[in-house]
């Protein structure tokens, strides 16, 4: 399981209409930095330590550290006006529009509801300053108070209450 730590949001806007085309949540700055220096930190070793630690000791370690930044920088959830699309480290998700029902961050990232019932998880967290876990409701700027808001602007009829599962 990823995840990313803090959550950057970018909106891309059409300026000839009101809309946003575009909304990625994905790893911030912070995530950015701080996936890159446990690389650095082996970097440093192996050079300026290589006669404690030979590189033949420890190549293993560098191929899973090697695969450490794209865990943390490749997860991310991106709205256009006609799909959903989450990003996995492996692999991604698409959904159109009318299928979005909700979406509501829990321990395991943010947990997107389709009207069909079913349901996918985003491995994202909220905000650093958000109190969504805790229980409260989203607030404006959240990216699952965003997604749901999306979702019922496409079949505003349809509105799904409580918690995904």
């Amino acid at each position: 399981m990823a995840w990313s730590v803090g959550l950057d949001q970018t909106a891309f806007v059409n300026e000839d209409r009101d809309e946003q085309d575009e909304q990625v949540w994905d790893a911030g700055v912070v995530g950015r930095i701080l996936c890159v220096l446990p690389v650095l930190g082996f970097v440093a070793t192996v050079v300026f330590a290589s006669e404690h630690f030979p590189i033949d000791e420890v190549w293993p370690f560098s191929i899973l550290l090697a695969g450490f930044p794209a865990l943390i920088l490749r997860p991310a959830v991106r709205i256009t006006p006609t799909e959903l699309v989450i990003r996995h480290p492996i692999g991604s998700e698409r959904f159109p529009r009318a299928e979005v029902a909700s979406a509501r961050f829990n321990y395991a990232g943010l947990i997107i509801r389709t009207r069909r019932g079913g349901s996918a998880i985003a491995f994202i967290l909220p905000k650093w300053t958000s109190t969504e876990l805790s229980g409260d409701e989203p607030p404006p700027d959240s990216a699952a108070y965003q997604i749901t808001r999306w979702a019922q602007l496409a079949d505003p009829g349809t509105r799904v209450e409580g918690p995904p599962r």
